[in-house]
């Protein structure tokens, strides 16, 4: 079990740090264009893409 979940998360290192400036790059806009805290984290609960997710804050803006 344990073996696997290594193989797992080393499998998944490179997706996840693709993640990373995309997640950033959300943040900073939700930021810029005065979305809260609760806001800008529901955006990211309940919308699946990276795309939709900066799509909805710039038409929101």
């Amino acid at each position: 079990m344990k073996k696997d979940f290594k193989e797992g998360a080393k499998a998944a290192t490179p997706i996840i740090l693709g993640y990373i400036p995309v997640g950033i790059a959300y943040g900073m806009l939700a930021k810029a264009t005065g979305l809260t805290f609760f806001k800008a984290l529901s955006f990211s609960l309940f919308v699946y893409t990276g795309a939709g997710q900066m799509a909805a804050v710039i038409m929101l803006a």
